[in-house]
C-alpha cells in the first residue's frame, strides 16, 4: 500500500492514586525488597507515589518525561499476576497482545502492530530488559522475572530505541545485587492445579563484588477437554532464572553481568473447530469432515488428534472422496509422531560498563548474545481427523552492541551520543502436514508433508544523538537524531517435505503455467526435499529463492516542554519511526509470494499534560495523537 493515514485522537486513562504522608522523590531503588517497602511507604503517605524512569536513558521523574509512558513496580505485577509479556494489557491503556496461530506473539501499542506468524518478524513494539534487545518477540516470554520496575513507551521510539519501535518501546528493569544479604520466597497456587514458586538470593561476596539469582517455576494440570471424548490438554511447565553480578571498584566504575534462561516445556494450545471452507471445489472434502460437531461456545472446549506427525514418509488420514484410490487405506492419525509438549528455550548474556570521566560525562558500554531455539508441535484443525498439523522447528541468534557518552551543557541539560551495531541469524522451518485436505491443487494425487524454510541474517548498524536543553526556568526544548543501515540476506522455499508428493504437484503446476502462457511445458521434478516453488517464465522451473533487502532511514523527534508549575508539564513533539522491511515464512507455490514486504514509516504528532493535582494526592495525564503512514506493511 502506498499511503495509509490512520488518525487517532484520546485521552489516556487517568491515573487516580490516594494514599496517606510527605511526598518524596525517590532515586532509582535496585532492589524487589526495596520495592515492597516502596509498597508500604506508599500506603501511609497521602501523597502519590513518584517513580523514577529511565525512558529516555536516564534517571529522571516520570512526570518530567515529555510523552506517554506507562510505568509499574516489580511489586506491582506480581500482585496482578503478570508473568509475561503479553499481561501488561492488565495495566497499560492502548497496549495489545494477539496470540499468533504459530505460537509467536503479536504486541501493538495505540493499534501500531504488525501481524505475522514468522519467527523472524520484525515487530512494531520492541521490547528491552535494562536496555539490552529482545529483538523479536518470542523471545520475550521469560522477560518479567525478578523486576524492579517496567516502562512502556507509547509512539515511535527510533532515536534512542532503535528500529522497530513505531509502536512504542517495553523496557523492563531487572532488580539489582544488594548491598547486603537478602533473600525471599513467593508461592501461590491456582486453579487447574497451577504452581507459582519464586524466589530470589542477593548479596555482597566481597566488598566491591555483588550477586544476585532469582528462580521461577510455573507448573499446572490441563485446563482444554475434549468436548467429543473424555480426554484434556493444556498444561504449563515453565522454569526461568537470571543471574547477576555487580562489580564496583571505584566509585567511578560500574561492570554489571546478567545471564538468564528459560525453557518452555508446555502443551501447545489446541484451536476451536468454527467452520469449513473448501480450499479446492474440484476436490470436494471428506464426508467424515463434514459431519465432525462444531465447537460449543465455551472458552474450555476443544478437539484435536492423538498426535503431530514428524515424519515426511508417513501421510496419514485419507480425506479425498475416492479412498479407494489408495490401497492400504492410511489411518486417522501418523504413526511416527509426537505430542503436543513444547521445547522452547531461550538464554542470554549481556554485559554492561558504565565509566564516569568527570561528574559531567559519562561513558556506557553494552554487549549482548541471546539464543532461542524451537520445538512446538501445532494442531491445526481441531478435529480428531488429520486435516492440518505443523512441526515448527528454529532458532534465532542475535548479537549486541553500544556505546554511548552522556553528559550536560556545563550543568544545564544534557546530551547523549552513541552507536550501535546488531547480528541476527534466524532460522524458521516447518513440517507442514495436510493428510490429503481440499487445498491439494491436482485432482488424484495425494499431498504428503510439506517444509517451508526461511533462512535470514541481518545486520544493522546505527548512530543517534539526542539533547535537552532548558531556554528558561519553565520552557525546554529537546531532539534527537538516529540514522540506521540495514541488510536483510534471505534464503527461502517451499520445499518438498520428503515424500515426493509436492515435487511432483509443482511439476503439474509449472507444465500448467507453461500452457496457459502458450509456452512448452518443461516442468522439473526436483524430487523429495528439493526445493518446489515455482520459479519465473518462461520454464516456471523452480529455483532457490535468494534475495537481500538493503534499506537505510532516519529517524527523529522534537519536542517542547512547558512547565507552568512545578506538578504540571505541557509537551509538544512530533517524532518519525521506521519499521525495517520483513521476508515471509510460508508454504509457498510461487517465488513471488517470498518478496519482502519493504520498510515503512510512521511519523505521530503529540500533545500532552501530567499535573499533580489537590496538594500532590492526585495525579492527571492526557495525551491527544494523530498517526500518519507511509507505505504500510500489510
Amino acid at each position: 500500500m502506498n499511503r495509509q493515514l490512520l488518525a487517532l485522537c484520546g485521552v489516556s486513562a487517568f491515573a487516580v492514586v490516594f494514599a496517606a504522608g510527605p511526598a518524596q522523590a525517590q532515586s532509582q531503588p535496585p532492589l524487589a525488597d526495596s520495592a515492597a517497602a516502596r509498597g508500604r511507604d506508599a500506603q501511609s503517605s497521602a501523597t502519590v507515589q513518584e517513580l523514577v524512569v529511565t525512558a529516555q536513558k536516564r534517571e529522571e521523574s516520570i512526570n518530567d518525561v515529555p510523552m506517554s509512558v506507562s510505568a509499574a513496580t516489580g511489586e506491582t505485577l506480581n500482585e496482578l499476576g503478570i508473568t509475561d509479556t503479553s499481561q501488561l494489557v492488565k495495566i497499560v491503556p492502548g497496549f495489545n497482545y494477539t496470540p499468533s496461530y504459530y505460537g509467536t506473539p503479536v504486541f501493538s501499542i495505540r493499534g501500531v502492530g504488525f501481524l505475522d506468524t514468522s519467527l523472524a518478524a520484525s515487530p512494531t513494539v520492541s521490547v528491552y530488559v535494562d536496555e539490552a534487545p529482545l529483538p523479536y518477540s518470542i523471545m520475550t516470554q521469560g522477560a518479567t522475572l525478578d523486576l524492579e520496575r517496567v516502562e512502556v513507551l507509547k509512539g515511535p521510539q527510533g532515536t534512542l530505541f532503535g528500529m522497530n519501535a513505531t509502536g512504542g518501546a517495553i523496557n523492563y528493569v531487572a532488580n539489582k545485587p544488594t548491598e547486603t544479604f537478602t533473600a525471599g520466597l513467593d508461592a501461590s497456587y491456582g486453579r487447574f492445579n497451577t504452581v507459582d514458586l519464586q524466589g530470589f538470593v542477593s548479596g555482597p561476596i566481597t566488598e566491591t563484588l555483588r550477586a544476585r539469582l532469582a528462580l521461577r517455576m510455573i507448573r499446572s494440570g490441563d485446563w482444554q477437554r475434549s468436548y467429543t471424548r473424555n480426554d484434556s490438554v493444556g498444561e504449563q511447565d515453565f522454569l526461568n532464572g537470571r543471574a547477576s553480578l555487580l562489580w564496583t571498584p571505584t566509585e567511578r566504575f560500574r561492570a554489571l553481568l546478567q545471564v538468564s534462561a528459560w525453557q518452555d516445556r508446555g502443551e501447545t494450545q489446541m484451536g476451536q473447530l468454527f467452520g469449513f471452507a473448501p480450499l479446492n471445489p474440484v476436490n470436494g472434502v471428506d464426508p467424515r469432515i463434514l459431519a465432525y460437531p462444531l465447537a460449543p461456545r465455551k472458552a474450555r472446549a476443544a478437539d484435536w488428534g492423538a498426535c503431530v506427525n514428524t515424519s515426511p514418509l508417513d501421510p496419514p488420514f485419507d480425506q479425498h472422496p475416492a479412498p479407494f484410490l489408495y490401497d492400504p487405506p492410511r489411518p486417522l492419525n501418523s504413526t511416527i509422531c509426537t505430542g503436543f509438549q513444547k521445547d522452547n528455550t531461550f538464554y542470554s548474556g549481556t554485559l554492561r560498563v558504565d565509566y564516569d570521566v568527570s561528574e559531567d560525562l559519562t561513558l556506557t558500554t553494552l554487549v549482548g548474545h541471546a539464543r532461542f531455539d524451537r520445538f512446538q508441535p501445532i494442531e491445526g484443525d481441531g478435529m480428531i481427523f488429520q486435516d492440518y498439523e505443523s512441526l515448527q522447528r528454529g532458532h534465532i541468534a542475535s548479537t549486541f552492541v553500544e556505546g554511548r557518552l552522556a553528559g550536560s551543557f556545563g550543568g544545564r541539560g544534557n546530551w547523549l551520543v552513541g552507536g550501535n551495531y546488531q547480528h541476527d541469524d534466524t532460522w524458521d522451518n516447518f513440517l507442514q502436514t495436510y493428510g490429503g485436505s481440499s487445498a491439494v491443487p491436482v485432482f488424484g494425487i495425494r499431498l504428503g508433508p510439506t517444509r517451508p524454510v526461511n533462512d535470514q541474517t541481518t545486520k544493522a548498524v546505527a548512530v543517534f544523538a539526542n539533547a535537552e536543553f532548558p531556554l528558561s526556568d519553565q520552557f525546554a526544548v529537546q531532539a534527537g537524531v538516529r540514522y540506521t543501515d540495514t541488510r536483510k540476506d534471505f534464503f527461502g522455499c517451499g520445499t518438498d517435505g520428503g515424500d515426493g508428493t509436492w515435487a511432483l504437484i509443482s511439476q503439474q503446476i509449472q507444465n500448467f503455467l507453461a500452457i496457459v502462457n502458450g509456452l512448452p511445458p518443461m516442468g522439473v521434478n526436483v524430487g523429495p526435499t528439493g526445493c518446489a516453488t515455482t520459479g519465473p517464465p518462461p520454464t516456471f522451473n523452480p529455483i532457490p529463492f535468494n534475495d537481500e533487502l538493503d534499506e537505510d532511514n532516519v529517524s527523529w523527534r522534537v519536542s517542547a516542554n512547558y512547565r507552568p508549575t512545578e506538578d504540571t508539564l505541557l509537551y509538544a513533539n512530533v517524532s518519525q519511526g521506521y519499521k525495517s522491511g520483513s521476508f515471509p515464512t510460508v508454504a509457498t507455490s510461487a517465488f513471488s509470494q517470498l518478496r519482502p514486504a519493504t520498510q515503512e514509516k510512521l511519523r505521530a504528532y503529540e500533545a500532552g499534560f501530567k499535573a499533580g493535582l489537590a496538594q500532590g494526592t492526585l495525579q492527571l495525564n492526557g495525551a491527544v495523537f494523530y498517526y500518519d503512514y507511509k507505505d504500510k506493511q500489510i
